[in-house]
């Protein structure tokens, strides 16, 4: 399962943020290290070594703002939750024993369930934006990526073009904004699916579950076809195995 928490291992990296108990798995870093090798290259100003580690800390501190952005949720409806990073990027897992005062996460209804959803893309859109300042208090301009995502330059500031800086602030910029984007395709088990799923749940409680995977399997096929447009192997691969998992739950036995 897409959503399954990886067993722990002697080498993950654990410690406590804001109360929130963090653990990341080490093949984490798999993906960062995959997808960040375009962006390196891109920089030959920039030692490929210097340039990967950059990317890489980028990405995991990204990725840990966008599940903070969803325990910070949690917490305000009362539940408990821990973060765990892992190859696919993160989770949020509410605990079902919070203590004493912890709700039980099957306590939340359909719409304090869809906040909690949008909070993590909220959470890694918010932090684009404090990039995209930082950027113009730097001086630096923008071009744009289909024409809404801002692509950072310093070629006309004090900041070196083409710099580890420029580097940081491009890859920062450019994930946050594409990957939550993409986190809010109403695909389920994403954030935008998650928000689905609830909202034909609170319209139509016997039937709203089945139709939201219909929605999950229709936009799979088209993040597909995109896929195919943008050459993207990854994309591909992962709507497929979604849309598959998205299948086999509409013949389960509930059915």
């Amino acid at each position: 399962m897409i959503l399954q928490e990886p067993g722990e291992t002697g080498y993950d990296l654990e410690f406590k943020l804001f109360g929130f108990s963090v653990r990341t798995h080490p093949l984490f870093f798999v993906l960062p290290i995959w997808l960040g090798s375009g962006f390196v290259k891109s920089f030959s100003g920039v030692n490929p070594g210097i340039g990967m580690l950059i990317v890489v800390a980028v990405f995991w501190i990204s990725v840990l703002i966008h599940e903070l952005g969803h325990s910070l949720a949690f917490r305000q409806f009362g539940v408990h939750s821990r973060i765990v990073l892992y190859w696919l990027g993160g989770l949020a897992i509410p605990e079902r024993w919070g203590g004493a005062r912890g709700k039980n996460p099957s306590s939340l209804n359909p719409v304090q369930r869809m906040i909690v959803s949008f909070a993590g893309p909220l959470a890694g859109f918010i932090l684009a934006a404090v990039l995209c300042l930082l950027v113009i208090s730097l001086k630096g301009e923008f071009g744009w990526i289909w024409g809404f995502i801002p692509v950072p330059s310093f070629a006309n500031s004090a900041i070196p073009h083409g710099g580890a800086i420029h580097l940081a602030f491009l890859s920062g910029i450019v994930l946050n904004i594409f990957l939550n984007l993409l986190n809010l395709v109403p695909v389920f088990p994403l954030d935008g699916g998650q928000i689905v799923r609830q909202w034909f749940i609170l319209s139509n409680p016997w039937n709203g579950l089945k139709q939201s995977l219909i929605i999950s399997m229709v936009a799979c096929a088209g993040m597909i076809l995109l896929s195919f447009q943008l050459e993207s192997f990854f994309i591909a691969i992962m709507f497929g195995f979604i849309a598959y998992s998205n299948f086999m739950e509409l013949q389960g036995p509930r059915w």
